[in-house]
């Protein structure tokens, strides 16, 4: 893990808690507020341990919100989404960690308990993430990622795992919102920080299955998030930091040969 200057501030008391919270903030402060607002009120939130990993230039001003403990490290620059997750992860004490974007609010009442659905230390879960039009937000869960399935995403024929009403194993889940053991994330040290942005969720769930572990997606605890808040609207600047992690993604688990032709297809189904 990189190791950068980090300022602890606003820290409280720590109770009896049993869920850690990371949240990487960058570009989203007013966002953050309401994530920290809308968690605060549901149900064991006076039990909760918050982290703040700010990527951000300006240092965050926040209010105490009531958890048992309150966290901000200032790292003052954009390190990437799963170093600065990784740091979070370091400074965790509670059995369970939640990675959590900032741009998500509106938690179901009772969230803390799909806690209760990791039965064995190998299991990282994830709820139902809706959008902002309280629909099911695609691409929230998947499939493997080969090439076949990759082709088969680009012509629609991938199965829409996300759109299941039931407790499911999947492949992958989405990064906004993934619960797991921490000493399971620490064995797998955290997410791999040559990921960037993008892919660095599909490699955790990938490595956490290839040494015994499962991934579990609980759609009956939701919640909502606005996608897209912290990288801002330049789509083009999006899908070059997407190819590069997903050549990255495919380099590392299936080899040069299939990322190249990989790129190669991405020149037609990319236009």
């Amino acid at each position: 893990m990189h190791a950068p200057f980090v300022k602890p501030i606003m820290i409280m008391p720590q109770n009896n808690n049993t869920i850690s919270f990371v949240i990487v903030n960058y570009n989203s402060e007013k966002e953050l507020h309401r994530c920290l607002t809308d968690l605060s009120t549901i149900n064991d939130a006076q039990t909760f341990e918050i982290i703040i990993i700010n990527n951000d230039k300006k240092s965050l001003s926040l209010p105490q919100y009531k958890f048992a403990k309150q966290s901000i490290y200032e790292i003052n620059k954009n390190i990437g989404y799963g170093c600065a997750s990784n740091i979070g992860l370091s400074h965790a004490n509670n059995k369970f960690v939640c990675f959590l974007n900032p741009d998500t609010h509106s938690f179901c009442d009772d969230l803390a308990q799909i806690m209760t659905h990791i039965t064995h230390d190998k299991l990282i879960v994830a709820p139902q993430i809706r959008t902002q039009l309280d629909e099911i937000e695609p691409w929230s869960v998947g499939e493997n990622i080969t090439l076949l399935q990759t082709f088969k995403n680009n012509c629609g024929l991938n199965k829409k795992s996300w759109l299941t009403q039931n407790k499911t194993s999947v492949d992958w889940i989405s990064g906004a919102v993934m619960i797991a053991p921490r000493k399971f994330l620490t064995e797998l040290d955290g997410f791999d920080e040559d990921f960037f942005l993008y892919f660095e969720d599909v490699d955790l769930c990938k490595r956490a299955i290839n040494c015994g572990g499962e991934i579990k997606y609980i759609p009956q605890y939701f919640l909502t998030h606005i996608n897209g808040v912290s990288s801002g609207a330049n789509v083009q600047k999006q899908k070059k930091c997407y190819y590069t992690s997903q050549d990255l993604f495919f380099h590392k688990h299936y080899g040069a040969s299939q990322k190249h032709f990989l790129r190669f297809c991405r020149f037609f189904y990319s236009k």
